[in-house]
């Protein structure tokens, strides 16, 4: 199987699929972090493109799991059998073909104002999500603003508090208005 080793072309993406893709990045590289030695983690991913359907980039297996969980290059996540996962080691990186360079490259990308803004668009989008949802459910008219615990909490529209990287504070605001960052850059169009 080839990969093509280039980025992808982002240049006909809308700023929210644009947004997605970069929130999904974030959560991968704070996943890896997370992981421990017993969940058997490989990675395969080096210079495979987003979307690449069937190209595993990694696997590992999930705490008290007997199979292992692979996520593909086009964010589809399957869970597999030991016996089937067992193919797909030769795409497998060997240990010191994984630079800590190569990391830190990785963390600089995510620390990039781009990034970390559009990673509080995405905030920014679920909370006009949840607000619309919000007043559906409770029937509120455009002058209606919903507070922080209406919206946010275990049983809530969303679960926890999204956090903005570049430390903003977010404001609901009136449902005839969008959610807003006490960032200034930060505007939902």
């Amino acid at each position: 199987m080839v990969a093509n080793m280039s980025q992808p072309d982002e240049s006909n993406l809308t700023p929210e699929e644009r947004i997605k893709n970069g929130y999904k990045h974030n959560n991968g590289l704070f996943f890896f972090f997370l992981l421990k030695p017993i969940n058997d983690f490989h990675y395969a991913g080096r210079g495979v493109v987003l979307g690449a359907k069937d190209w595993p980039i990694c696997w590992y297996r999930p705490k008290g799991s007997v199979t292992y969980r692979v996520i593909f290059a086009d964010l589809s996540v399957q869970d597999m059998s030991p016996e089937e996962v067992a193919p797909l080691q030769k795409y497998v990186l060997k240990s010191e073909e994984i630079s800590l360079e190569e990391i830190e490259r990785s963390l600089t990308e995510l620390r990039k104002p781009q990034i970390q803004s559009n990673a509080c668009m995405e905030n920014l989008a679920k909370f006009r999500g949840a607000k619309t949802q919000w007043a559906l459910d409770n029937n509120a008219g455009p002058s209606a603003e919903p507070t922080l615990k209406d919206i946010v909490g275990p049983k809530r529209y969303i679960r926890k508090m999204p956090v903005c990287l570049m430390g903003g504070m977010y404001s609901l605001n009136r449902l005839d208005k969008n959610p807003s960052c006490s960032v200034p850059e930060h505007v939902l169009p």
